[in-house]
């Protein structure tokens, strides 16, 4: 079982899958909502079905995310002697220990891709999973460090956009500040709207006009969840372990989504747009 983001950098994708393939491996990558009993309803539901009509935008938020916010307590302000400081440090270039990098490491683009990988390769995995692509062909994002001065680099502010072949585009917007927050997906096709949270989703169809008649907004479905996306997904895995089955969060799902996210932040990083090869999965020359 591997947390999410399943990689670091694109390139380490393919070599995980590899190994897990050559040695039989069942690896389960922990991005709940592939479990999630409500998720796969609103799947079978509105997008096998069609009900919710030609989708061309995928709106994604998560704002107000207090994990990025962490201060390094008092009992860390000297290295513990059980912490194994060169192995966490790892293959980055190297720094004498520093107890804010190592507990709340999630705000440095070192040791991880900040938001984007973080909270969006939830995200965008749930769009793979329910429009049933799986490889942008471009990105674009800005952003920046704009209030957080406290030495992260990872951006306490972040835009992103990307490009599907289907077509449509997904965008992920988010912020630390405390004046909003609040996290979930938005899907709008032809024949209505659909939004989805850990909690629960709701199907706001396109209202029908009718000539010299008022419109009104019709009534929307809402479906709450009923169980534990965690221990969905963990017993998902377990009965994997034992069936020999792919299991929802396979590496191969993990390395698509995390690449997903990490060309928003080569995107940030160059401060560019990103093309990219959904063949060779590539990012093609500037």
């Amino acid at each position: 079982y591997v947390e999410k983001p399943l990689t670091l950098r694109n390139e380490e994708g393919p070599e995980i899958i590899k190994a897990a393939r050559l040695n039989k491996r069942i690896c389960q990558v922990g991005m709940q909502q592939r479990s999630g009993k409500h998720y796969i309803q609103a799947k079978e539901e509105y997008f096998d079905t069609g009900k919710l009509g030609k989708v061309t935008l995928v709106r994604t938020w998560w704002h107000g995310n207090s994990w990025h916010l962490r201060k390094a307590p008092a009992e860390l302000q000297a290295q513990p002697a059980n912490l194994d400081w060169t192995r966490f440090v790892g293959p980055i270039a190297w720094r004498d220990y520093d107890p804010q990098q190592f507990y709340n490491w999630r705000a440095y683009l070192d040791y991880g891709g900040g938001q984007i990988t973080d909270l969006f390769t939830h995200w965008i995995d749930v769009v793979h999973m329910f429009m049933g692509q799986d490889i942008p062909v471009s990105a674009v994002a800005s952003g920046g460090v704009y209030h957080y001065k406290d030495g992260r680099t990872a951006p306490d502010t972040i835009h992103v956009l990307l490009e599907y072949p289907a077509p449509f585009t997904a965008t992920f917007e988010a912020t630390l500040v405390p004046g909003i927050t609040g996290a979930g997906i938005e899907f709008c096709g032809t024949e209505g709207r659909l939004s989805i949270t850990r909690g629960s989703y709701e199907f706001h169809p396109v209202p029908v006009r009718t000539a010299g008649q008022p419109g009104g907004e019709p009534e929307p479905t809402i479906v709450r969840a009923s169980s534990s996306l965690d221990q969905d997904h963990m017993g998902n895995f377990i009965e994997c372990v034992k069936s020999r089955k792919l299991p929802n969060g396979d590496v191969l799902i993990g390395h698509r989504s995390a690449q997903a996210s990490h060309l928003g932040n080569i995107a940030y990083l160059e401060k560019r747009r990103i093309a990219f090869d959904a063949v060779r999965e590539q990012i093609l020359p500037a």
